[in-house]
């Protein structure tokens, strides 16, 4: 990483947080010495990197390189299988886990443990349909552990980590369940503005583009807006492209094929409506193959699969 990036990222983080050089090097940094490192004339150690980041609301996870002790591997690994739960759907061993882990004190007096933990918490809501009030307050709740000024408006602006990028899109999420469309079209905008200003890793930008491109392409065809979702579609596909993954491929281009129909390029939607099918098919997405099929049925597009 070079040193004017580390030190641009220190300082932008600790004015979000609205804390001075002197709070944040308290007790182990001098301001001098965070001085120095905000302004590039220094590079901070792993562990004094760690110290300062823990008190920013963020950790070591969200860089290359990182170092575990034993309950920190304990706890990563909790984390990650609560993830795994989720994305398969097991909502109430899900939620067993989630308690269990909120008990923990020790887990829970790490800032950045809790603010991941409030993000699953929120997908479990989600998932469950409660209120979006409840989920609204449970996702700033995580935010403010980062940004405790977050402003909608200034996302743009932020330098957000995977998992407070992630927090934000979840945001757009509760407004799309309110049929709030415009307003999830608009956040998700300005988080499409802040990976492509503001992101520095390159790798990380190359796997959060697919699924936001994905996501706000969606919203786009719901608004009508078929040829800015195509756009989209085509940023995600090439960015899937760098990262040799297929996975949010075969969604894209069913978005993409959905507005070609509106503007009346059937030939391609066809095309990419069988190849979105098949590649479903080849990822075990069997509901998306009846949403296809259906699809085609329905708009009497003469198509075997």
């Amino acid at each position: 990483m070079e040193k004017f990036l580390v030190g641009e990222m220190v300082k932008k983080l600790r004015e979000q947080r609205g804390i001075s050089q002197t709070e944040l090097g308290e007790p182990f940094m001098c301001r001098t010495h965070i001085s120095k490192i905000e302004r590039g004339l220094t590079l901070p150690s792993k562990t004094n990197l760690t110290l300062l980041l823990e008190k920013l609301g963020y950790d070591i996870w969200d860089f290359p390189e990182f170092f575990l002790d034993e309950s920190e591997a304990k706890f990563e690994n909790a984390l990650e299988t609560l993830g795994s739960l989720l994305k398969q759907k097991e909502i109430n061993k899900a939620r067993e886990l989630l308690e269990q882990l909120e008990k923990d004190g020790s887990f829970m007096k790490k800032i950045t443990y809790k603010q991941r933990l409030l993000s699953h918490k929120a997908t479990i809501a989600i998932s469950n349909e409660e209120p979006p009030s409840k989920i609204r307050e449970i996702l700033l709740d995580a935010l403010k552990i980062s940004i405790p000024n977050f402003d909608e408006e200034r996302i743009s602006e932020y330098w957000l980590s995977q998992i407070t990028f992630g927090i934000i899109d979840k945001i757009a999420i509760v407004y799309n369940t309110e049929n709030e469309v415009d307003k999830a079209i608009n956040l998700r905008k300005m988080l499409w503005d802040n990976l492509k200003n503001q992101y520095r890793d390159h790798a990380l930008k190359a796997k959060l583009t697919p699924s936001l491109a994905y996501n706000l392409a969606s919203g786009l065809h719901k608004a009508a807006k078929y040829e800015e979702a195509i756009d989209l579609c085509d940023e995600g596909i090439k960015s899937l492209r760098h990262v040799n993954s297929i996975r949010v491929l075969p969604l894209i281009m069913l978005i993409k094929a959905y507005c070609l129909y509106e503007i009346g390029d059937t030939q391609i939607c066809k095309k990419l409506l069988r190849q979105s099918y098949y590649s479903n098919e080849m990822l075990g997405r069997f509901d998306i193959l009846e949403i296809i099929k259906n699809y085609a049925q329905t708009k009497e597009l003469d198509i075997v699969f």
